[in-house]
């Protein structure tokens, strides 16, 4: 990640500062319990797209291991998973659960694998706060309202007078394309980077043909000019 954040990349919120719903374990004593509680608190934070990030310093006592197996595990985790904020690496909590679930699979003694249990339920309990998930349902009712809107809106920004996709004249019914969908990205929805405006009929032909994401909006309008649509 660059060294430029955006806002929804930056952090806003310390675990700490969250009310966060800690379950009970009938198996855990409750110096157990604490243990992953107080991982969270004080090493978790979230980001301004409402991510969930665990420092990397928390991730023995969540993982139940030493230093030397998390590191290699942290060396195994992808670069869209982790977060640096100045000296302090980040992992993303569903990166940290995914290997929470394999360990649990394995063949481990029956206390650590309640730890480890315990400690994904821990996890679910921070993503879930009250201020997260409310942050997320505001998030969701903006982008619902400016979808409609949005492509007119893009049009008139970028002063369009032809499709994006075919270089021909804009016609009723044209719309904004998501090079990466909103299905699969949500928090892209209205980045303008990720939006093309298109007409109707090459909308269509760019789904149903699977020219996904923006090197398939390339793939496409080169395509296009070729005559080429559906023989890929």
């Amino acid at each position: 990640m660059s060294n430029e954040k955006s806002p929804k990349e930056m952090v806003k919120y310390e675990a700490k500062n969250l009310k966060i719903d800690y379950p009970k374990s009938e198996y855990l004593t409750e110096d157990e319990m604490k243990r992953p509680q107080k991982a969270i608190e004080n090493h978790g934070v979230a980001l301004g797209n409402n991510k969930t990030m665990v420092e990397k310093k928390a991730l023995p006592s969540l993982l139940c291991t030493d230093v030397k197996g998390s590191n290699k595990v942290y060396g195994k985790i992808g670069d869209d998973d982790k977060y640096s904020n100045g000296d302090k690496k980040f992992v993303s909590t569903s990166a940290i659960k995914k290997v929470i679930s394999d360990r649990i699979e394995e063949p481990r003694n029956s206390l650590k694998r309640e730890k480890l249990k315990y400690n994904e339920l821990c996890l679910d309990a921070f993503r879930d706060s009250d201020t997260l998930e409310n942050n997320r349902a505001k998030e969701e009712a903006r982008i619902s309202n400016e979808l409609p809107k949005l492509a007119n809106k893009i049009r008139k920004e970028r002063n369009l007078d032809n499709c994006e996709a075919t270089d021909e004249p804009l016609t009723k019914g044209y719309a904004a394309h998501h090079q990466e969908r909103k299905a699969d990205n949500p928090h892209k929805a209205l980045e303008r980077e990720n939006i093309k405006i298109v007409n109707e009929d090459p909308h269509v032909k760019i789904h149903v043909n699977n020219y996904e994401g923006e090197d398939g909006f390339k793939n496409f309008r080169r395509d296009f000019k070729g005559n080429n649509i559906g023989k890929k």
